[in-house]
């Protein structure tokens, strides 16, 4: 919480990871996720967990980019 001190409005969003083809990360199940946001209330941080729009054609949060840079030096 001491990376908000000072800050007395904030919105806080999850969202969940992305998948991009040829890195080596993997999204995190809902239960999990929630579990994280519990774990942030319970610091008295409250956030709102976000749908990701677009995943199925590789047009969610930061897949484009993360494909157009492997596409780059291509991978």
């Amino acid at each position: 919480k001491t990376f908000l001190k000072g800050i007395d409005r904030y919105k806080l969003n999850l969202i969940p990871w992305n998948v991009v083809n040829n890195l080596n990360y993997n999204r995190a199940s809902r239960e999990r996720t929630e579990a994280f946001q519990k774990q942030l209330k319970e610091h008295g941080i409250f956030s709102t967990i976000r749908k990701s729009l677009g995943i199925e054609i590789d047009a969610g949060c930061g897949q484009l980019a993360v494909r157009e840079e492997l596409t780059k030096i291509g991978l």
